[in-house]
């Protein structure tokens, strides 16, 4: 049995959404309570006013209204009332009769609460974008399997990339640029303490040093994801080197200013005071030879004490040095030079010096001359008299090596790394000096990119100081 018209119309009015019945003048012929309540308008004023004036506040159709449209059969849209403050979701569904439209049906849903809902999840979104992208620290979410799946700004530049470039991509191949998680990945670990873990590195692949925070959440127990937070710590680090070593410098400062008092009492003083001695006696001596023996004896203490000053004005200014400006130099030309330099002081003691001197191209400052200099006046000084001092130069590939070999007493195993340390006395017979001269070596062989040691002399006796510099390309 077929509901009566009464029936329809109580259902029509028990329908919880509001709905009103448009016929092709756009007048609306029926309307349920449900509309009403929506439209805070009596029944009887909405029924027999126009749909575009009573539910979409308009003067007059809109040129998208379904009556116009031959084929549509339904449409969805959503309508502001200022009047009421409201959000309304109208859904148009035309009836036909033989393919025209004869009425429509209008559903008329109050969304605002929906709409203000959606608002709130924009704006708690957005805000949670700018946070996230004014973070100075570079912040990714990533999954357990190392996915990036949310990144930052920061992170983005931090890595040289987009943001869109990031997402999705593994966080060892975007920050160390690897097809693997490094050894020291901290996401695993993070997973088994499940705790923050940290981590301070110096990344090749960025040319940064940076700072690593994974922390993990987990939900019932199990991984979500993870937060890594990077920090680019290159400046901080920088500094702490910097710090490093000034306080290292201004501890061998310190260092060098104690043993530098100690030299200036022994090594200067010393002289001084046998100077002093032997001009007292000179002024109380008649005899004229006696006069000149201590003169002579005098005048070695001044040479001594000269060098000593020089020695340590040449340190000092060789410590300062950061760089050197090179230019292709014949070692070979320098070597002999320095050797010609020496050669009354070797024929004091009958000392023969031997070197076969051949172009050898280096790049280098002319203060070279300074270690070949002082590795050959010791090898004279420490020396027997009547042995021979041997300069050798061999070729490498890529390096020279100077070697300038004695006959002396030679250089104990315990002082053979610490001969070459400022001021370093080494305590042994046969061998004096303040150890200002194998500092000058170091320091400079150092500026140039070489290095220097000495070895025992497997002639049996003496030692043999090698200098490796490098060879200037060709």
């Amino acid at each position: 049995m077929s509901p009566t018209i009464k029936e329809w119309k109580e259902i029509f009015n028990s329908i919880g959404e509001g709905i009103a019945i448009i016929d092709t003048t756009h007048t609306i012929i029926e309307a349920n309570q449900a509309l009403s309540r929506v439209l805070e308008i009596p029944l009887n004023q909405i029924i027999g006013e126009k749909c575009y004036k009573v539910i979409c506040n308009l003067s007059s159709p809109p040129r998208d209204c379904i009556i116009f449209k031959k084929k549509l059969e339904k449409k969805n849209k959503e309508v502001f009332k200022k009047n009421l403050g409201k959000y309304l979701l109208i859904t148009q569904t035309a009836i036909k009769d033989n393919g025209k439209i004869r009425n429509i049906i209008y559903m008329v849903r109050d969304i605002t609460q929906e709409k203000k809902l959606q608002e709130n999840i924009l704006k708690e979104k957005e805000f949670w974008e700018n946070t996230f992208n004014s973070m100075k620290d570079g912040v990714a979410v990533i999954d357990k399997k190392c996915t990036i799946v949310k990144a930052n700004k920061a992170l983005a530049e931090l890595v040289g990339k987009k943001p869109d470039e990031i997402i999705g991509k593994k966080c060892y191949n975007i920050i160390h640029g690897r097809n693997s998680p490094i050894k020291e990945c901290l996401l695993k670990k993070a997973i088994k303490t499940k705790k923050s873990e940290d981590l301070e590195i110096y990344e090749p692949f960025l040319k940064k040093y940076i700072s690593i925070r994974e922390s993990p959440i987990f939900e019932n127990g199990e991984l979500k994801f993870v937060i890594h937070v990077i920090r680019d710590i290159t400046k901080k680090k920088e500094a702490e080197n910097k710090l490093k070593e000034y306080a290292k410098e201004l501890e061998e400062l310190n260092k060098s200013k104690e043993i530098f008092a100690d030299i200036l009492r022994h090594d200067l003083l010393n002289p001084v005071m046998v100077v002093e001695g032997l001009a007292r006696l000179a002024l109380q001596e008649d005899d004229i030879e006696e006069i000149k023996q201590y003169l002579e004896v005098i005048l070695r203490n001044m040479y001594g004490i000269k060098s000593i000053i020089e020695d340590a004005s040449l340190l000092g200014k060789v410590e300062s040095l950061r760089d050197l400006e090179l230019k292709e130099i014949d070692v070979s030309e320098i070597i002999f030079n320095t050797i010609q330099d020496f050669q009354i002081k070797a024929k004091e003691k009958n000392i023969r010096i031997i070197f076969e001197p051949k172009e050898c191209i280096i790049k280098a400052n002319p203060v070279i001359e300074q270690v070949f200099s002082n590795l050959i006046s010791n090898a004279i000084k420490y020396s027997p008299k009547n042995s021979e001092v041997i300069v050798k130069i061999e070729e490498g590939k890529d390096t020279v090596k100077i070697s300038v070999e004695d006959q002396g007493s030679g250089v104990p195993d315990e002082y053979k790394k610490s001969i070459f340390e400022r001021f370093k006395r080494v305590k042994k017979k046969g061998v004096k000096g303040t150890g200002l001269g194998l500092a000058i070596v170091k320091r400079l062989v150092e500026l140039h990119g070489g290095r220097v040691w000495v070895e025992d002399n497997p002639k049996g006796k003496g030692s043999i100081f090698f200098v490796e510099l490098p060879k200037a390309k060709s």
